[in-house]
């Protein structure tokens, strides 16, 4: 089986690097030559455009940062679709709203081109070990015949429904993950006030109440942090991405009719850690940024 792999970013490069080491020949593309460059002493081969990959796949599997992104590399003119032979399975494992791979299963149904949408969480550590969870979205009988390409990334692999289904389930996943970390960081510092030691409370809360992915994740990303003195965090999770995650959810329900007061409140919290420079950071810098993201300067925003 001949893999397509496009976008090397935070979490695409490992999936792609597992891939590779699990014995699959990969095709990979990239805007980014040092990550298409990283991967080619694994035996990574080099396409010139997403449709090029297309032609020598019979699987295109795409992780990439945006909708926009997602959409130029499915539906441009040097798109994946463009390329794709009838059989060819496109495989939109990007975190992006469920219309796309809707229409990318249109679109391929009328040549012949299968789609599942296979969002992904778990963070670049289990992008590499192949222990990610995968949440599946399209027609049963392409999803089975996936299945052992997806089990190679992923330990966890979910059929939740037809297509659109997977990044449905990823918008639902990362809007808690979103809101839990504004409510870790809030908690934190209200501890802080009260004498606590950030230990202690994580401590304590893991094996309580308490517990959550946001606490136990990157509540040690925080500490180490403070500790060590760095100014940056690795971002697993960047800000900018979890802010484009919350205004999909936004979007989503604002047209399905549904109240998201609080979901829009925290996205606006987010927008802030943007203002203030800190899109690329990983979302547990919102633990330190948390004093001056307040009521107040969140309205004033």
């Amino acid at each position: 089986m001949k893999i397509g792999f496009i976008g090397l970013g935070v979490m695409g490069h490992g999936m792609a690097k597992n891939l590779l080491q699990n014995g699959f020949h990969v095709t990979v593309y990239d805007r980014s030559k040092d990550a298409v460059g990283s991967l080619l002493p694994f035996g990574a081969q080099l396409a010139a455009t997403p449709r090029q990959l297309a032609e020598i796949s019979d699987v295109v599997i795409t992780m990439l940062p945006t909708a926009a992104a997602e959409e130029e590399v499915v539906f441009g003119e040097h798109g994946v679709l463009v390329g794709a032979s009838p059989g060819t399975v496109l495989i939109e494992m990007s975190t992006v709203p469920p219309q796309i791979p809707r229409r990318a299963a249109e679109s391929g149904a009328v040549c012949g081109i299968e789609v599942l949408d296979a969002p992904v969480s778990g963070g670049t550590a289990r992008a590499e070990n192949g222990t990610l969870t995968i949440m599946v979205g399209g027609a049963e009988e392409t999803f089975r015949r996936c299945l052992a390409l997806l089990h190679t990334m992923g330990d966890k692999v979910y059929h939740v429904g037809e297509i659109g289904s997977g990044a449905s389930m990823k918008i639902v996943n990362n809007l808690m993950l979103g809101i839990n970390m504004v409510g870790v960081a809030e908690a934190l510092h209200l501890a802080k006030s009260l004498g606590l030691k950030p230990q202690a409370v994580f401590e304590i809360a893991q094996m309580s109440s308490g517990e959550s992915y946001a606490l136990k994740a990157k509540v040690p990303r925080a500490i180490q942090k403070h500790h060590s003195g760095k100014t940056k965090t690795e971002p697993g999770s960047p800000i900018d991405l979890q802010h484009k995650d919350l205004a999909i959810a936004c979007q989503i329900g604002h047209s399905n009719g549904l109240n998201m007061d609080l979901t829009s409140f925290v996205l606006s919290i987010y927008e802030l850690a943007q203002k203030m420079g800190a899109g690329r950071e990983d979302i547990s810098a919102m633990i330190e940024l948390w004093p001056q993201l307040s009521l107040g300067n969140t309205a004033k925003a």
